[in-house]
């Protein structure tokens, strides 16, 4: 028995809607009446350009008299509605014609990436993040800070790219973007990072960060009759005054002479001289400053 193939009219519309960057998957049926089986090869379907369109599975065969469930998915990666078309081929049944409605909406569902360190001192937390652009792709890279500059790129700019290998059409590549929090506050900040792109707009990260009080920080070991230096950083996005002072008469302090103000973010150097009096080895450096627990060494 011989079985012409021929074109079909537009079977259906199918319409997939959902957030960006997320997977929306419809089933169709697909039958085959004859007598013969009949085979879909993935190669040969007319799949939409520049749409994320894939069947699960691609390559199929439908047994004579019996039908199939095939499995459409769309991962939309900007906000947008286009009208497009699906062709499914096959040499046996000719060609299944599908219209499509693709859109794509705001995602709600935003990561939101959470870090911890104490005032003044810094962390950098790797987010681990998927490209879906089937390209090489660079994308441009901004820091959104909400109060004040809490969060930088790992390179302690507010702005930059990433390049990024292409994907395939049903899997995403990873990358990783690495985030730093040094926190000018005592308490929570929050920012995100926008990720970007010409053809597809942008996506983002919250970024969620708690800062506490200055934790004790040493030993320091400094051999009799020597002096070491300690560099204290003002962490706050404003000048301070500070007092500096040790409580053992073992330990003085050279070049410190009463208060002294730090510009925001500037390291000052504490040059702390050892000379043991008595029994007393040790001792604590002491920063203080107005409004703020002390910093201790």
């Amino acid at each position: 028995m011989n079985v012409i193939s021929k074109k079909r009219e537009v079977f259906e519309q199918l319409e997939f809607k959902g957030p960006i960057r997320e997977v929306i998957s419809k089933i169709i049926t697909i039958e085959n009446p004859t007598t013969v089986p009949a085979t879909f090869n993935q190669a040969d379907h007319k799949l939409p350009a520049n749409q994320l369109i894939w069947m699960n599975p691609g390559t199929f065969n439908i047994a004579p008299g019996k039908s199939i469930g095939l499995q459409i998915n769309y991962r939309p990666l900007n906000i947008s509605s286009v009208d497009d078309k699906l062709v499914l081929v096959s040499k046996e049944l000719g060609e299944f014609s599908y219209s499509l409605k693709l859109s794509g909406v705001a995602n709600e569902n935003v990561r939101t990436v959470l870090f911890k360190t104490e005032i003044g001192q810094s962390t950098i937390t790797p987010i681990k993040l998927q490209s879906f652009l089937t390209r090489p792709v660079t994308y441009q890279l901004k820091i959104i800070n909400h109060e004040g500059d809490n969060f930088y790129l790992e390179n302690g700019t507010l702005a930059g790219t990433s390049a990024v290998q292409q994907a395939t059409v049903d899997k995403g590549i990873d990358f990783t973007l690495p985030i730093k929090f040094d926190p000018s506050i005592i308490g929570e900040c929050k920012a995100s990072v926008e990720i970007s792109d010409k053809d597809i707009g942008s996506f983002f990260v919250r970024l969620r960060g708690i800062s506490d009080n200055p934790q004790p920080k040493g030993p320091i070991y400094i051999p009799s009759g020597k002096s070491t230096v300690y560099e204290w950083r003002n962490p706050f996005a404003k000048q301070i005054e500070i007092n500096i002072r040790v409580d053992s008469p073992s330990f003085t302090l050279d070049k410190v002479k009463g208060d002294l103000k730090v510009d925001p973010k500037k390291a000052t150097p504490i040059s702390i001289l050892f000379k043991q009096v008595e029994n007393s080895i040790n001792g604590k450096l002491i920063i203080s400053a107005k409004g703020y627990q002390p910093w201790i060494v």
